[in-house]
């Protein structure tokens, strides 16, 4: 982590998590938050070959990227698991940027340097040097002088700060940029309250925004987590690592499995990976995986879970065994047979 960012946000009575998330204690709750993304890394992609060679890795079409559109994207095995799910978006100076947990960052950023080549590539780290912070609420557009993103996906930029509007539903901002202008905006933003990293990513759960941590690597075809329902699969743009088994899922297949809204209580510890049971599954697989679940307080938990359709249409659904947790299963708030709604 950058140092200068992680003084300010001590400063600001911050303390991190194994996991190096940003936590305040005893914050007020408010409509309007500033959240130090401080889960998420960034890779940087650049060079005249950018497009066509990440077509050939992604889900996602890359030649809709652009300095008005950001898009999520899937990266593959040739089996069709996801590694990693992100967000891609371009910067006023042509740089692309791939926004990926921590956690996921150096193995993809290995494996995609492994299939360079003789492109005119070139893909780093610049974690240290460009922050990310989530901005929260109708306060922000108030606050700021600059015009911001109306509809989910969309960029817009003021200098060297990136705006990407995460979801329409709620104003959700990921601001990207250099570190001095994002510790700039930081100091700027008083009417907003700090808040926990988790904060962010509960926001991601109650959009149905799914993310491929350690634990889930491997685990889901894009269709399972409602990829191709929020816009981050293409099934018109040609080959990409894993695209015969994802494209076979969308045109011959028939979906099994998918991804939900689910709330439970729980006190013990919940990691993205943990099995999901059901009385009447009978695949050797499991019922399914929790991708993600966040402690709202009082060992109450929100989260997203991939399981089959039918254990979520006429079984009782536990996590981790017969005696875990009842889940209580909602859909998302977007269409399953439709387009992204978010």
């Amino acid at each position: 982590m950058n140092s200068d960012w992680k003084n300010l946000l001590i400063e600001a009575a911050a303390s991190f998590d194994d996991a190096g998330q940003c936590v305040f204690e005893n914050t007020p709750e408010s409509d309007c938050q500033k959240i130090p993304l401080t889960h998420l890394g960034i890779i940087r992609v650049r060079g005249e070959d950018k497009e066509t060679f990440l077509q050939g890795q992604l889900t996602n079409d890359t030649r809709n990227i652009n300095k008005s559109s950001s898009q999520l994207s899937g990266y593959c095995t040739p089996k069709g698991r996801m590694l990693a799910n992100f967000r891609i978006f371009e910067d006023q100076q042509d740089n692309w940027y791939i926004v990926i947990p921590s956690e996921r960052l150096s193995a993809i950023l290995k494996r995609l340097s492994m299939f360079i080549l003789r492109s005119n590539v070139e893909i780093s780290d610049v974690s240290n040097e460009i922050l990310i912070l989530g901005l929260c609420g109708d306060c922000i557009g108030q606050a700021l002088a600059n015009s911001l993103p109306d509809n989910a996906d969309e960029v817009t930029h003021d200098d060297s700060v990136s705006y990407i509007r995460v979801e329409t539903s709620s104003p959700r901002y990921m601001v990207v940029g250099n570190s001095e202008e994002i510790m700039a905006l930081w100091r700027k933003l008083d009417v907003a309250i700090p808040a926990n990293t988790s904060k962010w990513r509960l926001g991601d759960i109650k959009a149905a925004i799914p993310t491929v941590f350690e634990n889930t690597q491997e685990a889901f075809i894009p269709q399972m987590t409602n990829m191709h329902l929020i816009n981050g699969v293409s099934f018109t743009k040609g080959c990409y690592t894993g695209q015969e088994i994802v494209a076979r899922m969308q045109y011959l297949g028939k979906l099994k499995r998918r991804m939900y809204q689910v709330s439970f209580d729980y006190d013990g510890n919940i990691q993205p990976g943990h099995e999901i049971y059901s009385s009447i599954s009978q695949s050797g697989q499991g019922a399914g995986k929790l991708v993600d679940a966040i402690n709202t307080g009082d060992n109450h938990y929100e989260g997203l879970a991939v399981m089959e359709i039918s254990s979520a249409d006429e079984g009782e659904i536990r996590l981790l065994d017969e005696n875990g947790p009842l889940l209580k299963i909602n859909k998302p708030p977007y269409d399953f047979e439709g387009d992204s709604q978010s």
